[in-house]
């Protein structure tokens, strides 16, 4: 009654491929299991075959994680009959050869049938994958490339078996789900295949026991050879993947019932002979893994511990002498897995990419790019192009070409590479999975760079389907959806759709904005830099959402969201100047100040393209004066800052808005030459915004300015310098720092002007001018306690000065010189 219940069991999930069905035949199956269970105990108890001493690895996927090799020991198992025959037959096996790392090595068709791969039926397996024909060929031909053994083909029969169909089909379905990393499901249905190889062997059994004709009892033999066959073949097969998910004690099990039955068939037919000779090298090798395990691991571990310390460690000898110590560990450990395991090991080949991940940190991208192949290469052979190690080996060797981006060639190589990394993750866990999404986002920005946007929206679009998809149990909501809907909304404003821009950019507003909100109700409480982190990506999407809604006429809205940005920003300055004050690291500090200058620099284009000029031009003014005071406590070159050539973009627009067509050329003019010594721009779009501004403003004539015609015009710096002197005296500081800064932005252009004509006399009078506003300026920061600024503008000055040939003993000079005395006397304090 029992077995009529699995049979049943098994004849549904045969005749049935949907995923109900299975699980329903699965717990069929446990529950007739569960019967017998006292009396297959007592048969396992019969054929139990033990190895003591093992330890089972954990393979690691990724290349760029610290390879691992925990484990734990096995319990020493009994000696049986079967065990000890089995260890003298292995005593007349040859010098070990390598270990089948791919499934259906020992691969045995039925004559007369059309394929020569007996893991597959055309007409059983149709509905297995969307590309059947092209995966099964590709893997085909990588075990025929591995495979030591020859195919044997099995004799027909004419004796019809109910169980053979469904075996072969189980067969099939677990050698697929095998290729695409499933080896548990695998190793399922390979053992629900051969529970019922045993069960038809059985019934021959019975018949060759009883009285035959002569011809039916050679067609019951040549069946018998069959089945059996068939489960030799099983057992081979798990002995592969029980060796690839880490047990080494039930691989040679496996390897041993394998090599059993191959040795009797041997009896009656030579040409199984190869197949024992391929099952006693593989038990031998296996024992040499098992052997070799520890200190295998050993040096496994050793390597990581160095990699910890390299990365706390600061001084540069010392990263390269543990540099060379964890090459040294890797490169014994590649010589005792390769003799061990072989050359076409997984395990091989994730220590290989290790080598390259080390490469990668030590900046020798092309070393690392060959390690990276190499370990793709052997993945392919021994998984498959589809298993998902060979997917993420596929998606990092794209991200190194990527990195590297040698023309002509490295940026069509990794799209390529990610194109196959997609596919091979589709067909390991289906398309919706977010490694799926995350690799077609990588595909959407090669696609964006090659400015290909239409492919670039459909990539898109698919890996928010997956991403989605993939997240179904959480409401459908991804953290990592905000980037992709971000990139959406890039792809947009390159298109010019503003309002498509203005719709995915706020669904990435909503998914950041959701993430937040999960970020502060988490318990623990996530670390500040996490925190910080969400923020800035916060604020850059506010921004990016701004300027669509502002090319979209939408000034307004786009101002309002500016301001948000920049009270996200001015926070994290707040942060990074606390952070400055207990590391004395000033980057982070000097980067937030940037950030709000550049979200400043939207606001003043938002107010510039509602009319107000005048807030707009003090807001812009402001940002250059605070771009090229980063810049000198960088100790760059603030011509080569692109933020200083936008703010004098705008000024210049704003100049062009007033009619002041001559001040609107020299400013652009400016802004020009900064973008062009620019090393790389963000947005290359500006360059050519600045040059349709330029050529507007040399076509336009200036607007007529109201003066008196018997009095010569007053410069009007000195107007606004005096003007900012009556407003420092009434303790308008901050009006007074606004003049002064246009005051510097005006004079530090006619420098520029007069540079370029090679005047020397307009030259020192400009550098004369320009020492005295900063040293005006530095008084009303001393005032303000900042003497940090102060100095900075006061060794400006006297750079200017001496510039200039001023003697020391010059009174304009001196005074600077004092000043800067008792400024370093009180910064030491």
């Amino acid at each position: 009654e029992t077995k009529n219940n699995i049979y049943s069991a098994m004849a549904k999930a045969a005749k049935s491929s949907s995923s109900e069905e299975y699980e329903a035949f699965l717990a069929t199956m446990k529950n007739s299991l569960r019967n017998v269970r006292s009396r297959s105990l007592k048969s396992n108890d019969s054929n139990s075959d033990t190895e003591s001493g093992e330890i089972s690895p954990t393979r690691v996927s990724e290349f760029d994680s610290p390879m691992r090799y925990p484990g734990e020991n096995l319990a020493n198992g009994g000696s049986s009959s079967q065990q000890r025959q089995e260890d003298e037959a292995s005593k007349n096996t040859s010098s070990s050869r390598k270990l089948l790392t791919t499934l259906d090595e020992v691969s045995i068709s039925s004559q007369g049938e059309q394929s020569t791969d007996s893991r597959y039926d055309d007409d059983e397996v149709a509905a297995l994958s969307p590309r059947k024909s092209q995966v099964e060929s590709e893997n085909r031909d990588a075990v025929r490339r591995n495979s030591p053994v020859p195919e044997i083909a099995v004799p027909s029969v004419s004796v019809a078996l109910p169980e053979a169909p469904m075996v072969k089909k189980l067969k099939g379905i677990a050698s697929n789900l095998a290729l695409r990393g499933k080896e548990q499901d695998s190793l399922e249905n390979y053992r629900v295949a051969l529970k019922m190889t045993r069960a038809d062997l059985l019934k021959v059994k019975r018949k060759l026991e009883g009285d035959l004709e002569p011809d039916a009892r050679l067609k019951f033999h040549n069946e018998w050879i069959m089945l059996a066959s068939y489960t030799a073949e099983i057992h081979t097969n798990m002995a592969i993947l029980e060796e690839r998910t880490g047990d080494y004690k039930k691989a040679l099990k496996s390897c041993r019932e394998a090599r059993a039955i191959y040795h009797k068939l041997a009896k009656f037919e030579e040409r199984f002979s190869a197949f024992t000779e391929q099952m006693n090298q593989m038990v031998a090798q296996l024992k040499r893994a098992g052997e070799t395990f520890d200190e295998r691991r050993r040096l496994h571990q050793k390597a990581i511990h160095l990699r910890r310390r390299i990365k706390v460690c600061d001084m540069a000898k010392e990263k390269q002498k543990y540099y060379r110590e964890v090459f040294e560990c890797l490169d014994a450990v590649l010589r005792m897995e390769r003799e061990a395991l072989g050359d076409a090991h997984p395990q091989v080949a994730d220590t290989i990419g290790l080598v390259g991940t080390i490469h990668v940190e030590i900046k020798k991208i092309d070393k690392a790019i060959g390690y990276f192949n190499k370990a793709l290469s052997i993945l392919r052979l021994a998984l498959g192009p589809y298993h998902p190690k060979s997917a993420m080996g596929f998606k990092q060797l794209a991200a190194l070409y990527e990195t590297r981006n040698k023309p002509p060639s490295d940026m069509d190589r990794a799209l390529k590479l990610y194109l196959e990394a997609a596919r091979a993750f589709k067909e390991s866990y289906g398309n919706n999975h977010s490694q799926v999404g995350s690799t077609l986002n990588n595909v959407a920005l090669l696609y964006i760079q090659r400015k290909e946007y239409d492919r670039a929206v459909e990539a898109l679009s698919d890996a928010l389907a997956a991403y989605e998809s993939a997240a179904v149990d959480n409401d459908g909501f991804h953290p990592d959806t905000a980037q992709i809907w971000k990139n959406l909304g890039q792809v947009y404003y390159f298109q010019g759709q503003w309002d498509s821009a203005i719709m995915a950019y706020s669904s990435s507003l909503d998914v950041q904005r959701t993430n937040k909100q999960r970020q502060q109700n988490a318990k623990p409480a996530v670390e500040w830099q996490v925190a910080f982190l969400t923020d800035q990506c916060l604020a850059d999407t506010l921004q990016k959402l701004g300027k669509s809604m502002l090319e979209a006429r939408k000034a307004t809205d786009a101002l309002d969201i500016y301001e948000e940005a920049l009270v996200i920003h001015k926070e994290a300055v707040k942060i990074m100047t606390k952070h400055h004050a207990e590391t004395k690291d000033n980057n982070g500090m000097l980067v937030a100040q940037e950030h709000v200058a550049s979200t400043m620099q939207l606001i003043a284009g938002a107010q510039a393209e509602m009319g107000k000029l005048e807030e707009a031009m003090e807001v812009y003014v402001q940002t250059l004066m605070m771009l090229r005071q980063n810049s000198a406590l960088r100790g760059d070159d603030s011509q080569h800052n692109e933020g200083c050539a936008a703010s004098l973009a705008g000024i210049g627009v704003v100049h062009l808005k007033r009619g002041e067509m001559k001040d609107a050329q020299d400013v652009l003019k400016d802004a020009l030459s900064c973008y062009e010594k620019c090393p790389t721009l963000k947005d290359p779009r500006m360059v050519e915004k600045v040059k349709e501004n330029l050529e507007q403003a040399k076509n336009g004539k200036d607007s007529p300015l109201p003066q008196d015609s018997g009095r010569k015009k007053k410069d009007r710096t000195v107007a606004l310098e005096e003007e900012a002197q009556d407003r420092v005296d009434s303790c308008d500081f901050e009006g007074g720092i606004r003049l002064l800064t246009q005051v510097l932005v005006i004079r530090r252009q006619r420098l520029t002007k007069a540079q370029r004509k090679s005047s020397k006399t307009t030259d020192m009078k400009e550098k004369d001018d320009i020492a005295r506003t900063l040293s005006h300026f530095a008084e009303v920061l001393v005032k303000l306690s900042d003497y940090e600024q102060a100095i900075v503008l006061y060794e400006e000055a006297a750079r200017m000065y001496r510039s200039n040939g001023i003697s020391p003993k010059d009174e304009k000079i001196k005074c600077v010189l004092l000043s800067l005395d008792e400024l370093y006397q009180l910064a030491d304090r």
